[in-house]
């Protein structure tokens, strides 16, 4: 009594080139293209079946491809961050370097580029306050100089190239106080003080200033070259200032003999 031989593994087509496979076959020899499960009927007709293996990653005839889309944006950004904060750094080591990259970048500022700003804006004010001052004096006559703000800005508007890197001053008199406000390489910034007589000299009191700006000067030299030209003012003129008073919007400054 013979044994038969057990049927070996049913031929398919590939879908692909048409080549026949074995039905356990997972990818065309020939074209190396991924089988559908397709059979032969009873009468040798070629027909789609159900899937014989699971976890192979095939698809039927006409299913959609579930691989992610190499453009889909969002997956990219995903997968940008993913790469960040599972990188050695991570997000916080990364943030950190930042920070300090950002405090160098102000200590640099502050340290070397505002002593050159300040002493640009100095020099400014010292130029624009000779110039204004060399313009005007106190007649001989004279004993009571009264000035209003409107006047005084539009003597400076009318030189304000003389003042340069500072711009845009503006000064408002206040009770017992002067305050000028200005920009300074496009910050803004107001410097103010209070004023009185000493030895017949005009001088500051108090002088502070605020703002952007502001942090960029340094307000002792503002006020020592603003009192030196005042100085040099009055000793050319030969008159003593006996008093000076600030009102809202005005000022009066009265001249002895």
């Amino acid at each position: 009594m013979s044994l038969s031989n057990p049927p070996g593994p049913a031929p398919i087509p590939c879908p692909n080139c048409g080549e026949m496979m074995n039905e356990d076959d997972l990818y065309c020899r020939y074209c190396g293209r991924p089988m559908v499960s397709t059979g032969f009927d009873d009468e040798g007709n070629v027909v789609v079946r159900s899937q014989t293996r699971t976890g192979s990653g095939l698809r039927g005839v006409g299913e959609q491809s579930r691989l992610p889309d190499p453009q889909d944006r969002r997956l990219k950004r995903e997968g940008a961050l993913a790469k960040v904060s599972g990188g050695p750094l991570g997000c916080t080591g990364l943030l950190a370097i930042l920070v300090g990259v950002l405090v160098v970048l102000m200590l640099v500022v502050w340290f070397l580029v505002r002593p050159g700003i300040g002493n640009a804006a100095r020099d400014g004010i010292d130029d624009g306050l000779a110039r204004e001052l060399n313009l005007h004096n106190i007649a001989a006559e004279t004993t009571t100089l009264t000035i209003n703000e409107v006047t005084i800005n539009e003597y400076v508007d009318a030189s304000a190239a003389w003042f340069e890197p500072v711009t845009d001053l503006n000064i408002d008199l206040h009770d017992n106080e002067i305050e000028a406000s200005f920009s300074l390489y496009g910050l803004s910034g107001t410097f103010s003080s209070g004023v009185t007589v000493q030895d017949g000299l005009i001088r500051l009191v108090n002088p502070s200033v605020n703002g952007a700006a502001g942090r960029l000067i340094d307000v002792d030299e503002i006020a020592r070259v603003i009192e030196t030209r005042l100085r040099l003012f009055v000793q050319e003129g030969g008159r003593p200032i006996t008093n000076i008073s600030v009102d809202e919007g005005e000022l009066t400054i009265n001249v002895g003999g």
